[in-house]
């Protein structure tokens, strides 16, 4: 039992490398946002699951919407990089976590994951579906995230399409009221971010409406977002995400009076937006949980 145990002390990479080791697969956790990525793909999962989607089929699809969405925010990062050294250097590229080459590698990889496993479906709807992804998320990076509000809206409705990415074979009109309270809701998500990166994308010549109009101005956008969320959660019903309205209703009005504190204090964008993921992994694994039991 002695020489096994010192076989295995032996064998263990020492402290500094496991430190190591986990620093780098964080960085990789961060640069493809694999925190927000898994509660989304779940989500797709189970409203799949719901819709009566075959299992192989769901599998496949999860996967394609997986590596493409985190295919598509490591590409962004690439292209950000000039911002991120103002807003964000503890970013992985900037702070030198990552190399540039091996992210640009990684984004290969994953956009061709993507669009392989939607074409295993069998599904044309699903392969379309994956390729757009891929299409739109190069073009967010390199044209679209240069239109002020523009590409706020665009973010907002991919990200309210793709938990329907694995039941687009059985997706109805049903479905549009759902899609409408994710879009408002990431929409004014990226607004607010927008009004915490207002000082690097000034310096990288990225025109979002906070380096127009200013950040109060700009508040005072997302605040009439929420509100509209909060009236369309007040109106509708949502096939297969019923208790979406409530949580959609919730975060508006939540959203809506800690905008108050942010108008006066600015300084406080970055602990809101803290809470906008929060709501958005909280919301995407909650409504999961519902789905499945």
């Amino acid at each position: 039992m002695i020489i096994a145990r010192g076989a295995a002390i032996a064998a263990a990479p020492p402290a500094s490398a496991r430190l190591r080791i986990g620093r780098f697969v964080l960085a990789y956790v961060a640069v493809l946002r694999l925190y927000s990525v898994i509660p989304l793909a779940l989500l797709a999962y189970a409203i799949g699951a719901a819709a009566g989607g075959p299992r192989g089929h769901l599998l496949a699809a999860v996967i394609a919407i997986t590596c493409g969405l985190a295919g598509g925010y490591a590409y962004n990062d690439l292209r950000d990089r000039q911002c991120d050294r103002v807003n964000r250097p503890a970013r992985p590229l900037v702070s030198g976590r990552l190399s540039v080459p091996r992210v640009h590698g990684l984004v290969v990889v994953l956009f061709s994951a993507a669009v392989i496993a939607a074409a295993v479906t069998g599904s044309s709807r699903t392969l379309v579906f994956a390729v757009l992804l891929v299409v739109s998320a190069c073009a967010y990076s390199d044209v679209i995230k240069y239109i002020p509000a523009v590409k706020n809206v665009f973010v907002g409705v991919w990200c309210g399409v793709l938990p329907w990415g694995a039941a687009l074979d059985t997706i109805t009109l049903a479905a549009l009221p759902s899609i409408a309270l994710i879009m408002l809701f990431i929409t004014q998500k990226e607004l607010l971010a927008d009004v915490y990166d207002r000082a690097g994308d000034a310096v990288a010549g990225v025109h979002t409406l906070p380096v127009i109009f200013g950040a109060r101005a700009s508040l005072v956008v997302v605040a009439a977002v929420n509100a509209g969320s909060w009236v369309v959660a007040r109106t509708i019903d949502a096939p297969l995400l019923g208790h979406l309205p409530a949580a959609a209703g919730f975060a508006a009005a939540v959203n809506v009076i800690a905008l108050l504190v942010v108008f006066w204090k600015p300084i406080a964008a970055r602990a809101f937006l803290e809470l906008q993921k929060i709501f958005m992994i909280g919301g995407c694994l909650s409504l999961f949980a519902a789905l499945r039991w």
